[in-house]
C-alpha cells in the first residue's frame, strides 16, 4: 500500500470515529412513500455527482508519491491537496447520505 493511501485512510477513519461516539436508539422502521418526482430528483443528483467522483478519483491518483522523491512525509502543498480532496469527498458523501435519508 502506498503511504498516500494510508494517510488519507487514517484521516478518514479518525473523522468517522469522532462521529461514532455513541449508539443511537433503535427506531421502528417507517414506510417511505417514494414518488416519481423524488426518484427523478435523486437521479439528477446522482448524475450530477458521478462526474465529480470520477474527477476526484483521477486527482487522488495524480497525487505525488513522497517515497518516490526520497521523502517519508507530505509537504504543505501536498497536505493542502489531500485535505481539499477529502473535503470534496465528504461533501459528496454527505449529499448521497442526505439523499438516502430523505
Amino acid at each position: 500500500m502506498s503511504i498516500r493511501f494510508l494517510i488519507v485512510a487514517s484521516i478518514a477513519i479518525c473523522l468517522i470515529a469522532a462521529g461514532c461516539t455513541g449508539i443511537p436508539p433503535v427506531e421502528a422502521p417507517q414506510k417511505v412513500a417514494i414518488t416519481k418526482a423524488s426518484l427523478a430528483s435523486n437521479l439528477r443528483t446522482i448524475q450530477t455527482i458521478a462526474p465529480h467522483l470520477d474527477e476526484l478519483d483521477t486527482e487522488f491518483a495524480g497525487l505525488p508519491n513522497p517515497a518516490k522523491q526520497g521523502r517519508d512525509y507530505f509537504n504543505a502543498r501536498e497536505t493542502d491537496e489531500i485535505e481539499g480532496l477529502l473535503f470534496r469527498f465528504l461533501a459528496i458523501q454527505t449529499t448521497l447520505w442526505d439523499m438516502v435519508d430523505s
